[in-house]
Order: C-alpha cells, then sequence, then structure tokens
C-alpha cells in the first residue's frame, strides 16, 4: 500500500471540488488504466468533473521532497489543489507469497525454480505446507498424483506433495509475480 498526492489542473475551476471528491480514496492496481492518473481521471469522471483535471502524481514523499524546496504548496487564491490517495496492489495468490517469500535471498528464481524447491528444508516445508493445506490437497486431487509412486522414494510422503506442488505450479507462481511487476510498472512509470 502506498499513499499518492495527486495535483489538479490550476485552470479548472472545479479543482478544489475534484481534489475534495478524491481525497482519501483508496485504489487497486489494475491493468484497465494505463498508469494511477488515468485511473483516477477516470473516477473523477465518473464524479462529473472534466477529463484532464488531475494533471500530476507522486509519492508523498516526493511531493514533500519537490514542495519543501520550491515552496509550492496547494493554497486556494492560485487554484492550486491537491489530493491524498492510497493505492494498494492486486494480491497474489497467498502461496505464491509464501513461496516467494522462501526464495526471498535466491539468484534467478526463475530459471533454478525446480532445484531451489527440491532442498528446501523440511521446516519450510512444513510451513509451507501449514499455510497452504487446503491449497495443496486440492492440487493433489485435481492431479490425479500416483500415492504409490510417491512411496517408492526414500522421503515423506508429505514432503514430496509439498514440493511438488510448487513445480507443477511454478510457471502460475512466475506468472503471478510478473503480472504483479508489470502492473506496478505499467501504472507508475508509464
Amino acid at each position: 500500500m502506498k499513499t499518492y498526492i495527486i495535483s489538479m489542473n490550476v485552470d479548472e475551476e472545479l479543482a478544489e471540488d475534484a481534489a475534495l471528491a478524491l481525497n482519501g480514496q483508496v485504489f487497486t492496481l489494475s491493468n484497465k488504466w494505463s498508469n494511477l492518473l488515468a485511473q483516477v481521471s477516470e473516477f473523477l469522471s465518473n464524479k462529473g468533473f472534466p477529463l484532464g483535471i488531475a494533471v500530476e502524481f507522486s509519492e508523498v514523499s516526493e511531493y514533500f521532497a519537490h514542495n519543501l524546496l520550491s515552496e509550492n504548496w496547494p493554497y486556494r487564491d492560485g487554484n492550486v489543489f491537491a489530493a491524498s490517495v492510497t493505492v494498494n496492489e492486486p494480491e497474489i495468490n497467498k502461496g505464491c507469497a509464501d513461496l516467494l517469500h522462501l526464495l526471498t535471498e535466491k539468484v534467478c528464481v526463475e530459471s533454478n525454480f525446480g532445484l531451489y524447491v527440491d532442498y528446501l528444508t523440511g521446516k519450510d516445508l512444513q510451513w509451507l505446507y501449514s499455510r497452504n493445506k487446503d491449497e495443496i490437497n486440492l492440487w493433489l486431487a485435481e492431479s490425479r498424483t500416483d500415492l504409490f509412486e510417491l512411496l517408492e522414494s526414500d522421503r515423506n510422503v508429505a514432503d514430496i506433495v509439498t514440493v511438488s506442488w510448487p513445480k507443477m505450479n511454478w510457471v502460475n507462481i512466475l506468472n503471478s509475480t510478473e503480472e504483479t511487476a508489470n502492473l506496478t510498472n505499467q501504472l507508475f512509470f508509464n
């Protein structure tokens, strides 16, 4: 979750009203819009404000750093208004987030994923399974995994299943990470 300051167009008579309508709103990242400003503009347009009334956005820290240097603060006489909004990143699958947490220190996760998962510790596997038991058991049922094949290994069956689950779903895990990164880049850096 991040907070942004949205600056209004000083040439618009409705700048103050738009800032008041926008202030405190919470948005969730979505690839429906090209960037945060487009999402805010659509929100304001749906409230009856003209397109282009919101002209700029910046993180709170950037906004204050810039304005402390330039002393360019919102003020009514100059029709300079701004609003504060909160932006939530989209949720990714909890299991994906858990795996990514376990692999945060690893290099080239995309290409070495299977190798890293094979070497998760028993403690990591227990933690992963306890947090994702329903999802892992659902995957096990849907994948029609042959349990007798699993018994041929000298490893614990629960460990084998817990290791097999992310391996079979690694594309989803990588796609969710890429999707979140793409949304963040798309909304804030375009």
